[in-house]
């Protein structure tokens, strides 16, 4: 069974997902071609959406992150993880094997940002110096 329908064409476009990864993201060698990939679910629910109505409007997102930079982003994260991830998103229709149309998004990540790096490496901040207050208007310096 062929993994598209005849005459569907993959459309490309920028766009940005936020969801939470299915997974430790993996390193994979494809004949020296180094790349991440991961796989994210984004809810699609409205806030008012019932909860037990929300899992059905999750879409599945497979992420691949070819720089470097955004290789070391990934790897970073954890399963359950709540990233952004920017790029270029190839949308592709198929059928599945009881014969329904389904949609399958790819993201060629350009950028990551994971919840976690909001925190990573913040020092704790300094306490600031007591200064003594500014002398009342009517009142001569000391």
């Amino acid at each position: 069974m062929s993994d598209h329908i005849p005459g569907a064409i993959p459309r490309a476009c920028d766009c940005t997902y936020r969801g939470n990864l299915a997974a430790k993201p993996k390193l994979i060698d494809n004949d020296g071609r180094k790349f991440v990939s991961a796989r994210i679910g984004v809810n699609m629910a409205a806030p008012n959406v019932p909860r037990e109505e929300q899992d059905e409007l999750t879409e599945w997102v497979d992420v691949m992150a070819f720089s470097e930079a955004m290789q070391a982003r990934l790897l970073a994260c954890e399963k359950g993880e709540t990233i952004g991830v920017s790029g270029n998103v190839t949308k592709r229709f198929y059928q599945r094997n009881s014969g329904e149309t389904a949609v399958s998004r790819t993201i060629i990540a350009d950028y990551v940002r994971a919840a976690s790096a909001s925190s990573a490496g913040t020092a704790p901040r300094k306490r600031a110096e007591k200064v003594d207050p500014a002398p009342a208007p009517d009142q001569p310096p000391e």
